[in-house]
């Protein structure tokens, strides 16, 4: 038994029961109004008619996942999200609950597959979680603990997807965003195509970068923290080629191949297959495969100049100092960022920068979900998060009322210990809350 999965996961259970004036920024307030705004259930009857996940055991090796929520563009809602955390738990070759004896726990590791894809049915893989919803059942009675519970199931299937044993493949079609990241961001297989967006947009709508962005926006882009860190700032989104040329997919595949790399992965699955035999496989179809030696991003200069894991301010200062006196391809690109970071949420910005900063010097994802269990908390007992989503996806007014107006209002050490050394002061209640 790993003990220490076992404690990490208890512990995780426990801290995390709480649980328009540039082109860019319409661009971004389109995308997530897009990508994260579901609307109300008003037809239980084609609800119930369609599963919003399909599993697919396609033989004793290869099992895929799809997530089947078309017309939201799969965004992952909390019955979903315990729907497959259901079953992920069980490929997860350890004793979490300490229950279970030996020959239970082989007869369970004998079942699990070698490997299981990861889909979306549709245009879009995962859009992200589905916020909206988290806005309208806020003002329920037990609006808090719902949308507590929604984050602590989410970052439990997120871990638990890191710790099974069998080899996941994510097939990346349209929009990955938000939650669709941290079910498959972990993969060691991750394939992106010609219409494959990816973004992290939460600064946006009052929220920080979470399902495991602390441990992995310092160390995917080529372990170049900069990049980390100005992604999870900006939400800028990274469009199909560039996902395998920058590491955050590892293969890239024209989608007229995208259907028949899946059907020759699950056909030559058997009880041989490794991980390096599923990357020859898609090695086979790629038109481009990413390598530590081949990295590249169009803005890395760009970023590299200005983005450092200094200060907030220093950066803000960087952006200013570059839109007045770098190239013209530099002055656009610097006034657009900082325009942006201007007008997304103060608090989300500075809570961001910190929560990236220290991920790059743990040591585990099991650290990261900690400090995002504890950050998730905060933001749902406070206002911003609800505003954001109010202005972009309810409203759509597009101008939300910050809790601060400017990150100079902000003082540092008052969030820090806010919202990173907050004891935890909740009682762990790990009832079925269906």
């Amino acid at each position: 038994m790993n003990k220490m999965f076992s404690s990490s996961l208890r512990r995780l259970k426990m801290q995390s029961n709480f649980l328009k004036s540039s082109n860019f920024t319409n661009k971004l307030i389109k995308t997530i109004q897009y990508n994260f705004c579901s609307k109300p259930n008003t037809n239980n009857k084609d609800d119930a008619a369609e599963d919003s996940v399909l599993y697919k055991h396609h033989n004793s090796y290869a099992f895929e996942i799809m997530l089947n929520q078309p017309k939201r563009l799969n965004a992952i809602d909390y019955k979903m999200i315990k729907s497959i955390l259901k079953r992920v738990q069980e490929w997860v070759p350890d004793n979490i609950d300490s229950s279970s004896d030996e020959e239970s726990i082989k007869h369970k590791e004998d079942k699990i597959p070698k490997m299981v894809i990861m889909s979306g049915v549709g245009k879009a893989f995962c859009a992200g979680g589905d916020v909206a919803s988290l806005y309208r059942q806020r003002s329920q009675t037990d609006g808090l603990k719902l949308n507590k519970n929604f984050f602590r199931y989410e970052y439990l299937l997120d871990y638990s997807i890191t710790k099974m044993k069998p080899i996941q493949v994510s097939f990346w079609q349209g929009a990955i965003m938000g939650g669709g990241c941290g079910i498959s961001v972990n993969s060691p297989i991750r394939i992106a195509t010609e219409n494959t967006v990816f973004a992290m947009p939460e600064t946006a709508i009052g929220l920080f970068p979470d399902v495991g962005s602390t441990w992995v926006l310092p160390r995917i882009f080529n372990n170049n923290p900069s990049m980390g860190m100005y992604i999870g700032l900006s939400g800028d989104r990274i469009k199909g080629v560039d996902l395998a040329k920058c590491g955050y997919a590892t293969h890239y595949v024209n989608l007229e191949k995208f259907e028949k790399l899946k059907q020759e992965l699950i056909s030559k699955s058997n009880s041989e297959t490794t991980l390096e035999t599923i990357r020859e496989i898609c090695n086979g179809y790629s038109d481009y495969i990413y390598t530590p030696t081949n990295f590249s991003y169009s803005k890395l200069d760009m970023i590299n100049k200005v983005i450092k894991l200094d200060t907030l301010k220093d950066n803000f200062d960087r952006l200013k100092s570059l839109s007045e006196t770098g190239n013209e391809h530099e002055k656009k690109w610097a006034s657009t960022t900082l325009t942006n970071f201007n007008k997304f949420s103060p608090t989300s910005m500075c809570v961001t920068f910190e929560q990236i900063k220290r991920g790059a010097t743990l040591k585990s994802i099991e650290e990261a979900f900690n400090i995002e269990s504890q950050l998730i908390n905060v933001f749902m007992e406070n206002n911003d998060f609800f505003e954001g989503v109010r202005a972009l996806l309810i409203d759509k007014d597009n101008s939300p009322k910050w809790e601060y107006k400017s990150i100079d209002e902000i003082k540092l050490d008052e969030l820090i210990a806010k919202y990173f050394n907050k004891k935890d002061e909740t009682n762990a209640d790990l009832s079925d809350d269906e």
